[in-house]
């Protein structure tokens, strides 16, 4: 059975793709998001936590360098996760291993078959893809009445191709 947690009241996909999973991320094709894993199902409702960091002047205390520009922009996200998928096996949790890069691409109103599993993503929808890296995963403590959950840490390695067409994949 997939979850229905729908992120941020609205059903949002997410796909972990490999970074040569997608040859132009300014025109990534629908067989390519696609071909992702699709980490959204195992996600809790609050499980998309971006942030978005606008630096000023970023210094090194120590040395008294400037290590980013003024007006560079960073992005860092937390996903949070329930600890073990319907099926009784760990993927999403292998997928976003300590140090792997990848692409995640960010799918709103991906919408819900009957069963209540996600379709795919098709020709002309838009996409965010943002190339990070997974900085480790974290058990976290669970409320009462709540499923044992974990989160991710993202970080950001390049500026994200926001509001991207999918397009057809090439023949």
């Amino acid at each position: 059975m997939t979850r229905n947690n729908a992120p941020h009241e609205e059903t949002i996909g997410f796909f972990a793709i490999p970074l040569n999973g997608i040859d132009d991320p300014d025109e990534p094709e629908v067989g390519e998001i696609n071909a992702g894993t699709l980490i959204v199902t195992h996600m809790t409702a609050d499980g998309w936590q971006p942030n978005w960091l606008k630096n000023t002047v970023a210094t090194d205390m120590m040395d008294g360098f400037v290590v980013q520009s003024v007006g560079t922009e960073g992005f860092s996200a937390t996903l949070q996760f329930a600890r073990q998928n319907d099926d009784g096996t760990d993927t999403t949790r292998d997928t976003l291993a300590r140090r792997e890069q990848f692409w995640l691409a960010v799918v709103p109103f991906l919408e819900l078959d009957e069963t209540g599993a996600y379709n795919d993503v098709e020709v002309g929808d838009i996409v965010d893809l943002y190339h990070v890296e997974s900085h480790g995963i974290q058990d976290v403590a669970s409320g009462a009445n709540t499923d044992q959950q974990y989160q991710v840490q993202l970080a950001g390695k390049a500026r994200p191709h926001l509001d991207v067409t999918v397009v057809v994949d090439a023949t």
